[in-house]
């Protein structure tokens, strides 16, 4: 195996490890934002959830809860040969938490201050 081969397949590894990292960031920063719009500003929930893609984007703020730490578990388990990456997994799981800390808050604001009947 050349030389000129293994840099190209470490750049390509490094390079959907980045995408990978984009993706886990940008959702969870997307989501919190999201969430805590609709928070601050109460109007804006039933203009997101009566909107255009207001079913879809529902549906993915209940599916990214169990769905983003498992990609995270799974991106992990990907990149454990990398020490580099050791610190953008860390960031990436902080990123997770803070999504996961939002949500159950709001969850647990829902069912403490609202009345369900």
């Amino acid at each position: 195996m050349s030389t000129n081969s293994l840099a190209s397949g470490m750049t390509v590894r490094r390079m959907s490890f980045r995408v990978a990292h984009f993706l886990v960031r940008a959702c969870c920063v997307i989501n919190s934002l999201a969430f805590s719009a609709d928070r601050l500003y109460p109007p804006i929930g039933p203009r997101l959830a009566n909107g255009a893609g207001g079913y879809l984007f529902g549906n993915w703020l209940l599916v990214s809860v169990p769905l983003l730490p498992l990609f995270v578990g799974l991106e992990a388990l990907w990149m454990r040969n990398f020490k580099i990456e050791r610190r953008q997994l860390l960031i990436d799981a902080g990123f997770v938490v803070v999504w996961l800390v939002a949500c159950f808050a709001g969850l647990f604001y829902a069912f403490t201050h609202y009345v369900p009947f």
